[in-house]
């Protein structure tokens, strides 16, 4: 197993493309978000209100530069509320249950929609802690951890963890990529894992934390045609759950991600 040392592992989050570093001395994964703000588009990490743990998150904002609306949706009585994260807190969405449900619904507003990369390199991921129960319900069967765009839709990107597989799915007007981690994550332990999209291929990237620090496993490349991955401007970014155009919640099967998630960022290159 490599540990994942140098500025590779950390800068991983914050998209920052990195080369190797053989030999260099372990680092700590971040403890606290007064380090300066990284240089995203979008990074979502659950500390902008202040109330202990358990209690409701009532909003999430962006650090990163792109211009968004952000909206927090619920579904029969689903809420997201405050956990000890890998950092400072993170949002704890609902456990395996056959209609709670809920997501975070980011809208780009800007001019420019920084979130539709169409054939620019990107890369998107999160940190997760996913639950010991997190499928085998008709409506809650999936683990979406942040998607824009449908499967069946023109254009996607995708980040899962469905049967306990992480994998990242890309779509465009030419085909879709998926590339998927070969061994299952473990349940009730915190993870960060990225995708980048470069032209026709796809790296998946899969860190585990152990002790304030990551142990990198993978990654794992897939290739194919993608092509022009352009989503429409009112194509909402969720985060944990899979929603309509409108952002409300897909009721027959939200594919709600049972656990824990923080420091949810995007990069476009």
């Amino acid at each position: 197993m490599l540990r994942s040392t140098c500025l590779a592992a950390t800068l991983a989050l914050v998209g920052v493309a990195t080369q190797g570093c053989a030999g260099a001395e372990p680092v700590s994964a971040p403890t606290s978000l007064e380090q300066p703000k990284p240089r995203v588009n979008l990074f979502l990490a659950f500390d902008d209100s202040v109330g202990v743990e358990g209690s409701v998150v009532p909003r999430v904002e962006n650090t990163g530069t792109a211009p968004v609306d952000i909206e927090l949706v619920t579904q029969s009585g689903g809420r997201i509320v405050r956990e000890h994260g890998p950092t400072r807190n993170a949002g704890r969405f609902p456990a395996l249950d056959r209609s709670k449900a809920a997501a975070v619904v980011v809208r780009s507003t800007g001019r420019n929609d920084a979130l539709s990369p169409g054939t620019r390199t990107f890369r998107f991921g999160a940190d997760f802690r996913l639950d010991a129960e997190s499928d085998g319900l008709p409506t809650d069967n999936g683990n979406n951890l942040v998607q824009r765009g449908l499967y069946d839709g023109p254009a996607q990107y995708k980040l899962q963890i469905d049967k306990g597989y992480a994998s990242c799915r890309v779509a465009g007007d030419r085909g879709a990529v998926l590339a998927r981690a070969p061994m299952p994550v473990e349940t009730d332990q915190w993870y960060r894992v990225t995708c980048l999209r470069q032209g026709d291929s796809l790296k998946l990237n899969l860190l585990k934390e152990d002790d304030g620090e990551w142990d990198s496993l993978g990654p794992w490349t897939a290739s194919g045609r993608i092509g022009l991955v352009r989503l429409a401007r009112g194509t909402p970014l969720t985060i944990g759950a899979k929603t309509l155009a409108g952002g409300e919640i897909v009721r027959s099967g939200p594919d709600q991600f049972n656990g824990a998630v923080d420091n949810v960022q995007f990069k476009l290159f």
